[in-house]
């Protein structure tokens, strides 16, 4: 059984010459040189996250708590960018 797609909300920031992919929901981070790296690194990321999770019988992400308070009072102060990318993990 398919689980319902899930929507995350990634900060982007930069710091020196590395962007970072900050989710807020959980508190996983990536880096790449631009936001697309970031942003690819975060996916890949978050599916090896969930996939250890499911083969080590653990439901995915439960460890994963939300980011810090910080990120999301950094979140309410950005520019804010509708761009939807669905993304398939692997089954």
């Amino acid at each position: 059984m398919r689980t319902p797609p899930r929507r995350l909300r990634l900060l982007l920031l930069k710091e020196g010459t590395q962007w970072v992919a900050q989710c807020l929901e959980h508190d996983l981070a990536a880096q790449g040189p631009e936001i697309d790296d970031a942003v690819n690194a975060f996916v890949d990321l978050f599916a090896a996250k969930v996939i250890a999770d499911a083969a080590a019988g653990r439901e995915p992400l439960s460890s994963c708590k939300p980011a810090p308070a910080y990120y999301f009072d950094l979140a309410q102060r950005a520019k804010h960018i509708e761009d939807s990318m669905p993304r398939r993990l692997p089954d």
